[in-house]
């Protein structure tokens, strides 16, 4: 049996063609003596930063094949040259091209460090597990670089591949240019084979830990939202739905799929929501839903209906009351097209009557015949001290009869972060489910006894987690203060650079930003800092936004006069069955 590097597919492996590849190589007989590594990192590749080899499968005697491996349901190559892999983006990089700059980046990685490879046969192939691909080969590969689904029902996996390497050492010995290669000497010998793999396995072991990490994470994040979707098609046949739910049930994304949908069928969508950091992410997940699909900020829609510059001194009246006034004269004015489907994403900061006032003119037969969806955490996420109308309220009074519906498993967090949410944010309602497994990591509570002491601790943190693994991007410090909070007040030489204010579109970091700025979005490192009470209901919906932001690790910093109120909140939650 072959030798597997590493010797079980990890929880990590997205793709179901990986997978059941793995466990057949693992059970292939007549592969003695073979070494495969599976999810090799490129440092070095070609043409990106950072690259990847499916398989790398090194057979003595015959040479070495870096194996891409599509699992797709359907692939296609239009007249412009985009490949289209089943629901992925449309790419010109095709896996065939793919595999063949990862092959020749792993050869001159290889080469260069053992100079005796440098005449073993480096070839690549693609592997289509769930589709035949029976396309005549073009310029760019030959039919023999492909295995398909008919291919792997038909024979065994071991002689799939032989018979790849022998038509490339066949093709390689014809080649005027490959003088270099010597079909007759045997190579990869076994010796070569162990030195082989001596080169790459420390490469692979070194960057699988933060790459698997981040594939893991960013995997489970979307194949746990995605299942949420089953609440569009459930609602698909109401005109007016409010879906309400928890922080970490999907609702951002599912109002950005509700717009995507709405766009392929022909309909001008407004998606709109209220905070600028979340409206700039939005625009920027919708940009390839084309020009039919408006997404924007309340506000900003506002000033680019009325032409309205901000006031040096703009207060509350100006964004409250002056605007939206400015924004309905506008829209009375009647000359412009109003949407077919209005889709408002973290609803409960825009439940005021004349905002609804806006998007009832803004919306193709109003509010009470048109057809809207709005996403909304509408217990627990009211933070901006509006005074919003209750949802059902607006409900009764501008659309009796909408259909509701209440998403209840969370599919960012991971258990340990919702149980702290549960117990420290005093969140009674809980989720109906938790999707994402458990990984093991608590998140923590970092106690301070000056705000000096608190600087120190931040930055031991973020030295910590660059150690470990973690990118700047990664990472976001939260505080409910806009001014004066820890991130700001960092001196050290090697950080105060390097940190800076959350912008719209910046993805450097570690960014920082207010409680407030960073509502609806998310990250896998959240530190909150500035937590100088705890226990009121606004302190509670405050905490509670902060901390469901992280989708991996959670650092709270509190002060140390706070550990009782801690103690005394943890223990009220568990002895009233708080954890989860």
């Amino acid at each position: 049996m072959a030798r597997m590097i590493p010797p079980v597919v990890g929880e990590e492996t997205s793709s179901p063609g990986e997978q059941d590849l793995f466990k057949k190589f693992r059970q292939e007989p007549g592969t003695e003596g073979w070494v495969i590594l599976h999810s090799l990192d490129l440092p070095r590749h070609r043409r990106q930063i950072m690259g990847e080899i499916d398989f790398v499968i090194a057979v003595p005697g015959m040479g070495v094949l870096c194996l891409e491996v599509k699992a797709h349901r359907s692939v296609r190559r239009d007249p412009d040259g985009l490949w289209h892999l089943g629901q992925d983006q449309p790419t010109r990089v095709g896996p065939f091209r793919q595999a063949s700059e990862g092959m020749h980046s792993l050869r001159d990685f290889v080469t260069s460090r053992s100079p005796d490879l440098a005449g073993t046969l480096f070839w690549s192939a693609v592997c289509f597990t769930h589709i035949p691909f029976t396309l005549s080969a073009p310029a760019e590969w030959h039919e023999w670089q492909v295995i398909d689904s008919g291919a792997l029902s038909a024979r065994p996996l071991a002689q799939l591949v032989t018979g790849v390497l022998e038509r490339a050492r066949q093709h390689t010995s014809a080649s005027p240019t490959a003088a270099w290669f010597r079909a007759g000497d045997g190579t990869p010998t076994n010796a070569q084979v162990e030195s082989l793999t001596r080169i790459l396995r420390p490469s692979f072991e070194f960057f699988e830990s933060a790459k698997s990490r981040r594939r893991q994470r960013d995997d489970e994040l979307r194949r746990y939202t995605e299942e949420q979707y089953y609440a569009l098609e459930a609602m698909e046949a109401n005109e007016r739905v409010v879906f309400e739910g928890a922080a970490g049930t999907g609702k951002t994304l599912l109002a950005l799929e509700e717009t995507r949908r709405a766009t392929q069928r022909g309909e001008r969508v407004l998606l709109c929501c209220f905070n600028n950091l979340l409206g700039n992410w939005l625009k920027r997940e919708a940009e390839p839903f084309g020009g039919a699909a408006t997404t924007s900020t309340f506000h900003g829609l506002l000033r680019k209906l009325t032409g309205l510059g901000v006031p040096s001194e703009a207060g509350h009246d100006f964004w409250d009351r002056d605007l939206p006034n400015a924004a309905i004269d506008r829209l009375l004015e009647g000359d412009l097209a109003p949407y077919d489907l209005l889709v408002i994403d973290e609803a409960q900061d825009l439940l005021r009557n004349n905002f609804l006032d806006v998007f009832e003119l803004l919306l193709k037969c109003g509010l009470n015949d048109g057809r809207w969806r709005m996403f909304g955490d509408f217990e627990q996420q009211a933070i901006y001290g509006q005074s919003p109308l209750a949802v059902s309220e607006v409900i009764a009074t501008r659309a009796p009869g909408t259909a509701r519906f209440a998403l209840k498993k969370n599919c960012r967090n991971t258990p340990r972060i919702a149980s702290f949410v549960k117990l420290l944010a005093a969140y009674d309602r809980g989720y109906a489910e938790v999707l994402r497994p458990d990984n093991g990591v608590e998140p923590e509570t970092v106690y301070w006894s000056s705000p000096q002491e608190q600087d120190a601790k931040l930055l031991e943190l973020l030295n910590r987690l660059f150690a470990e693994g973690y990118s700047g991007r990664e990472i976001v410090i939260l505080s409910p203060r806009a001014h004066g909070c820890a991130a700001e007040r960092v001196t050290d030489t090697a950080w105060r650079d390097r940190i800076r204010e959350a912008q719209a579109g910046d993805q450097g970091g570690p960014r920082y930003c207010t409680v407030h700025s960073f509502k609806g979005l998310e990250a896998p490192v959240v530190i909150v800092t500035d937590v100088n009470s705890i226990g009121s209901e606004a302190d509670a919906s405050l905490f509670y936004t902060a901390v469901t932001r992280a989708t991996d690790r959670l650092f709270v910093l509190v002060p140390s006069q706070l550990k009782p109120t801690v103690r005394d909140l943890l223990l009220r939650q568990l002895s009233s069955g708080g954890q989860q």
